[in-house]
């Protein structure tokens, strides 16, 4: 197994969830630790399991889940098949929202789904802040 390095300035990192048709049917949110301090910059969705209803999937953050990072809304359609991805972007680019600090409540999640369907995505992370100064 190869040695892991410290995120070094300027590094982008990932990381990986499921939504399992239990959990997206019934709207329930994934819940992440924030690995390290850093920037969401984007989340990836693909469909694992056919989507009946579809619906959104929204990242937030806070202590209370209660801040919606801006731009990190995507829309999955009624009847979405197998290995449809979509991806939502932070916007504006440099929102104040998409901050999270080492430790911190990140939260995915899906609503207005129902019946059937499941869904696998990343978030991804940027270590250093771009915003122009």
């Amino acid at each position: 197994m190869a040695a892991t390095k410290p995120l070094q300035v300027g590094d982008n990192f990932r990381i990986d969830f499921a939504i399992v048709e239990r959990d997206l049917i019934a709207n329930v949110s994934t819940e992440i630790v924030a690995p390290a301090d850093g920037y969401i910059t984007e989340m990836g969705l693909s469909v694992q399991k056919a989507v009946t209803t579809g619906g959104t999937v929204t990242v937030l953050t806070g202590d209370a889940g209660a801040v919606t990072v801006a731009g990190m809304t995507a829309t999955v359609a009624n009847g979405a098949t197998k290995g449809t991805r979509y991806t939502a972007n932070t916007s504006p680019t440099f929102s104040a929202t998409r901050k999270v600090t080492k430790g911190s409540r990140i939260q995915v999640k899906p609503t207005s789904f129902a019946t059937a369907g499941e869904l696998n995505g990343y978030i991804m992370f940027a270590n250093t802040d771009l915003t122009p100064q």
